[in-house]
């Protein structure tokens, strides 16, 4: 399982207007609820949903390098080293909601204070051409096959 998303070319190059770009921002900014929501629903289920919470916090980092760099039209990689400081909490399912909550409202205003202007961005991700909205509707398909897993486990445990 791997936290960077990747296949960009399955999705158009640019939102077909505002609209869409708005409805994808709002899916953005809902994950994290989405998947707290989620785990709770599950009953927590401790560790098993470890791996999975912690993937959305890399995701998570590494989307907000990944939007410096296209904004700058640098080209990066789809993984790296992240050192991922996590908030002081007991519970450490809780600490990679909180901390993917955290990274995910920083990322979304980073798209958001900047309106349709994003649009033009583009860059290379290992060799790939990606443009911001090809990265943005990765990264909340990814958000959603992560948030069934969830579920699955779930009903699975």
């Amino acid at each position: 399982m791997t936290p960077f998303p990747g296949g960009f070319d399955r999705f158009p190059q640019r939102p077909p207007s505002e609209v869409e770009w708005e409805d994808l921002l709002l899916r953005l900014e809902i994950a994290p609820r989405a998947l707290a929501l989620a785990v709770e629903d599950v009953g927590g289920r401790g560790a098993s949903l470890l791996p999975e919470l912690k993937t959305a916090v890399l995701s998570d980092e590494w989307l907000g390098q990944a939007i410096e760099a296209l904004s700058e039209g640098r080209p990066l990689a789809r993984g790296g080293d992240f050192l991922l400081q996590l908030p002081n909490e007991h519970d450490v399912g809780k600490r990679y909601l909180v901390a993917f909550a955290s990274r995910r409202a920083r990322n979304f205003a980073m798209l958001q204070r900047r309106g349709i202007n994003v649009w033009d961005w583009r860059a290379e991700v290992d060799g790939e051409p990606v443009t911001m909205y090809q990265l943005v509707s990765a990264v909340v398909d990814a958000d959603g096959e992560r948030l069934a897993r969830v579920r699955q486990a779930g009903r699975d445990g």
